[in-house]
């Protein structure tokens, strides 16, 4: 990985555990090291289309590489029910977990654990999606759209994906319907993690 993503400066919003609201700039990478330096392990939340690729590299330069599992970015349904399956004795090796996964796994680690995300806003993540999914050959929906001709607003209008980022941190399936309930569940989950950040690359 080259320097400069090692010193990308982020504009974040962070909600602490107690609540506060601060604005910082930092690089990424001290997010990344600061975490690396607790006895905890680290779970980070990709969230997709939100800069989570470069957080995920600077994560694997801190980390030995068999110390880490990584949900696949692709066939991620399959790779998160084989996390969620490995035994004790497995999981208790890890000390890194990433990848496209709803919220919940600290509940079967022997390990206690934290979370990390980094959430973009919501317009500029969907616009994104659907630019990545139309071009992207290995995604499972690039064949679909092609077929069927979807335009940005056919996947806004038609795609259940609605507020991905808040049913992630809710622990809720990417299809199902984002309620009150979800909402609620999410700002609740918001205690787990370290801190809550959005993002402004520049």
């Amino acid at each position: 990985m080259c320097l400069a993503a090692r010193s990308r400066y982020f504009s974040l919003t962070i909600r602490q555990k107690n609540g506060s609201i601060n604005d910082h700039k930092i690089t990424a990478s001290s997010l990344v090291m600061t975490a690396a330096n607790t006895a905890e392990a680290l779970i980070f939340l990709h969230m997709p289309k939100s800069a989570g690729t470069t957080l995920n590299r600077l994560i694997e330069w801190e980390y030995p590489l068999f110390e880490m599992y990584s949900v696949d970015p692709v066939l991620f349904r399959w790779s998160r029910a084989h996390l969620w399956r490995l035994p004790q004795r497995r999981l208790k090796k890890f000390r890194v977990f990433k990848g496209h996964m709803p919220f919940g796994l600290h509940k079967i680690l022997p390990q206690p654990a934290t979370y990390i995300t980094v959430m973009r806003g919501a317009v500029e993540r969907v616009i994104s999606a659907y630019y990545f999914m139309s071009n992207y050959m290995l995604h499972p929906n690039y064949w679909k759209f092609r077929r069927e001709g979807w335009t940005l607003e056919d996947f806004v209008r038609r795609s259940p994906r609605e507020n991905v980022q808040t049913k992630m941190i809710a622990g809720a399936d990417y299809d199902a319907l984002c309620t009150a309930e979800i909402l609620m569940k999410a700002k609740e989950n918001l205690q787990y993690f370290q801190c809550s950040r959005s993002y402004r690359a520049f």
